[in-house]
């Protein structure tokens, strides 16, 4: 689909926590208030295909929607849970623990949103590291992350092949992921997001 129209417009701001069902309601009907071509091409009137999760794995529990990547591959949230099940029981039995941080350096990929789904499903952090960074700087990020693991690619993932393991649900007040800032004034700061 083509949403040009609006694309490089400003879109009314997001409501601000908590981030309840009615202020997201709100901000909907003043997008398609503005830009009527997404009420038609995005959710319609009932928006009866919008998905309401506290949590990442909830999330992908819950939707239908398919993911395409930049190949124009295509896969259900229910196949990215799956594969995020896979690598979180791989992670688990390599030795790592609910709250331990992964530090992820690649370009978005297939495997990056299985990270992210397998960090939300064992409790893992991940720690995003811009794929551009010189190496200096982006060693110093991963060494103050704390990381306990470096994932540049498919060939860094542990070598085990762990039988499913039931983890704990997660909470979303849980750690998630941490970005950095731009650094413009200072070395780039590490910014810690919630599941929520």
């Amino acid at each position: 689909r083509s949403y040009a129209p609006w694309a490089n417009a400003s879109f009314p701001p997001w409501p601000r926590p908590p981030h309840d069902r009615a202020s997201i309601y709100e901000r909907e009907a003043a997008v398609c208030a503005v830009y009527p071509v997404w009420d038609s091409q995005i959710g319609g009137d009932d928006m009866t295909d919008v998905v309401y999760a506290d949590t990442i794995v909830e999330l992908l529990r819950q939707s239908t929607s398919v993911i395409v990547d930049a190949q124009g591959n295509e896969r259900t949230c229910g196949q990215v849970l799956e594969a995020g099940q896979r690598l979180a029981a791989d992670f688990a039995a390599a030795g790592l623990q609910r709250g331990d941080r992964i530090a992820v350096q690649m370009h978005n990929s297939p495997l990056y949103v299985d990270l992210l789904a397998a960090a939300a499903i064992g409790g893992f952090v991940v720690m995003s590291v811009n794929a551009r960074f010189a190496p200096a700087l982006a060693d110093s990020i991963i060494e103050r992350s704390g990381a306990r693991l470096v994932i540049r690619s498919a060939d860094d993932l542990p070598e085990v092949s762990a039988d499913q393991r039931n983890f704990p649900d997660a909470s979303a007040d849980d750690r998630y992921a941490i970005f950095t800032t731009s650094g413009t004034t200072s070395a780039p700061k590490l910014v810690v997001h919630q599941q929520r």
